[in-house]
């Protein structure tokens, strides 16, 4: 690999979110790459792509609402392709701020509501039933669950791969208060998430590694460091299948269904139901990673 390409390869590796959500990494994050790196070159900021990200769901609003479903999914789909770029280009300028985060956060979640709003109003005058409204109801509830389940996940791991650590590295360099750590508007997912810290402990009990006697291949006590390997490659996958349940993967799906031009009973069942029935799986799968974990460590 030349030099130039070893460049690329290491700011691309940059502008990914450590533990970001797995339909970002695997779609968006890879296709607004080149559009990231010409967004550094011509000195565009992060706040002018959340502005874009913004500008697409208000566009994306007006064409749902006007029955164009897609077009409607088309400024949907960039939304979400614009709101991944920012972040990656702040992280490869290091150019972040607390107002950039709280304009993507805002941002972001006025944009989904503007457009699930948009297209319940459509539904409301093409059908002619009020019903949809609670519909709209009911899948924004599913929408503040998911979160609440990726949140709580994500927060209990990052307390465990810290090991009790105190001091949280704060890669933007912004403070972050509990009420936007909440409701995940964080720029970083490195950050900790303060209410779910103290709130859901029992949810998701990972292991605390600090106080478990592991041994490594010659039998000798695990250092904090060789814990903190153990525990990231038993469990980091976890937080990424829960990440199935937050808002890429909605968006994603909401797009999807537009496409095959499905946005009436399809929609509201997968919004309100269809997404909460990943809990019962990803949960069997977190409980078989803790067990499997004890019984490898001689923890039973």
């Amino acid at each position: 690999m030349n030099e130039k390409l070893k460049t690329i390869d290491q700011d691309f590796k940059k502008g990914l979110k450590p533990q970001g959500e797995l339909i970002n990494n695997i779609l968006y994050r890879p296709l607004s790459y080149p559009f990231v790196l010409l967004s550094a070159k011509l000195k565009l900021s992060p706040n002018f792509i959340t502005f874009l990200s913004f500008l697409s769901s208000i566009l994306s609003a007006i064409f749902f609402g006007i029955g164009r479903v897609y077009l409607g999914a088309l400024f949907f789909f960039l939304r979400q392709y614009f709101d991944c770029s920012d972040g990656a280009l702040a992280r490869i300028t290091n150019n972040f701020s607390k107002f950039g985060a709280m304009f993507d956060a805002i941002g972001d979640g006025v944009g989904v509501l503007m457009v699930m709003l948009a297209i319940t109003i459509e539904q409301y005058i093409r059908l002619g039933t009020s019903i949809v409204f609670l519909f709209l109801v009911l899948a924004l509830l599913s929408n503040f669950l998911g979160l609440f389940y990726y949140y709580s996940v994500k927060s209990r791991y990052f307390k465990g791969l810290r090991a009790g650590q105190q001091n949280e590295k704060l890669s933007s360099k912004t403070e972050h208060n509990s009420l936007i750590n909440f409701f995940g508007f964080d720029s970083e997912s490195e950050v900790k998430l303060k209410f779910f810290e103290k709130n859901v402990e029992v949810l998701t009990p990972f292991p605390n590694i600090e106080n478990l006697d592991l041994r490594n291949s010659e039998n000798n006590e695990m250092t904090i460091e060789e814990k903190q390997q153990l525990f990231k490659k038993s469990f980091s996958y976890i937080p990424l299948l829960w990440s199935l349940m937050a808002g890429a993967s909605q968006s994603t799906m909401i797009t999807i269904i537009a496409l095959f031009n499905r946005l009436d009973d399809i929609l509201w069942f997968v919004l309100i139901i269809g997404w909460n029935l990943l809990v019962f799986p990803l949960t069997l799968i977190q409980y078989y990673a803790f067990k499997r974990f004890n019984a490898r460590n001689n923890l039973i």
